[in-house]
């Protein structure tokens, strides 16, 4: 299945893979006994030429009073998310990447980057789209404020949602976000703050209000019971 993804992957995206290392065994193993046993993983490292560094963003968020957006579609899927793992649930379908849509909205974000008017960016991987925003505010040293689509039937699973080849993108105001993604799905998702917290909001329902120093806190809790 893994395979077949890959090679999906780059006939859509008319990339080659030229090689690769069939190893599937990873074992850390601490001075004090500790094992961490990592699960079977397909892992791909992936380089490019930049001809100039200068046109490159970052993912920390730059001001309080820009606006972020969701650039790509999110597919309704929960299979094998964190979300799924750590509410003992599994999940019989992964999200689906649109193939067709994908080559679109990467040039698409490689355009409104070069452009220079995106601030910050920052893909949707493990955690989903409320990770992301909260791992941009960290780096930032902000808040955020989403306010989600009131249509919306289920934020959770919009904000836990993995779905690959989306991101969350900074920008100054609506008219940029206007120009930059033409052609491309977006979503409004809320402003940056310079209060120091994360909340969330479906139409006037308020979801949660966190302070980023303890989200921060729990983000690195774990990497910092194993290495002290």
């Amino acid at each position: 299945m893994s395979v077949d993804a890959v090679v999906a992957c780059m006939h859509a995206l008319k990339l080659p893979v030229i090689s690769g290392k069939d190893s599937l065994s990873s074992t850390y193993r601490g001075k004090d006994g500790l094992v961490i046993k990592i699960p079977p993983v397909l892992c791909m490292s992936v380089f490019g030429r930049i001809p100039d560094v200068k046109k490159t963003v970052t993912s920390d968020i730059k001001t309080p009073g820009s606006l972020l957006y969701l650039i790509g579609d999110l597919n309704d899927n929960m299979g094998g998310s964190t979300y799924y793992d750590v509410n003992g649930l599994v999940g019989n379908e992964v999200p689906k990447v649109d193939l067709e849509m994908l080559p679109v909205v990467l040039r698409g974000m490689h355009q409104a980057i070069i452009s220079g008017k995106v601030l910050a960016c920052h893909d949707v991987s493990e955690g989903g789209v409320i990770s992301a925003v909260a791992e941009m505010a960290f780096a930032g040293d902000c808040g955020v404020r989403l306010n989600l689509d009131p249509r919306l039937q289920r934020p959770d699973l919009f904000l836990f949602n993995e779905t690959a080849g989306t991101f969350i993108v900074e920008v100054a105001d609506p008219a940029i976000a206007k120009k930059l993604f033409v052609g491309l799905p977006h979503m409004l998702l809320g402003t940056t703050t310079s209060k120091k917290q994360i909340s969330a909001s479906v139409g006037e329902t308020k979801l949660f209000t966190a302070s980023t120093e303890k989200l921060k806190q729990a983000w690195q809790a774990p990497l910092r019971r194993i290495f002290p």
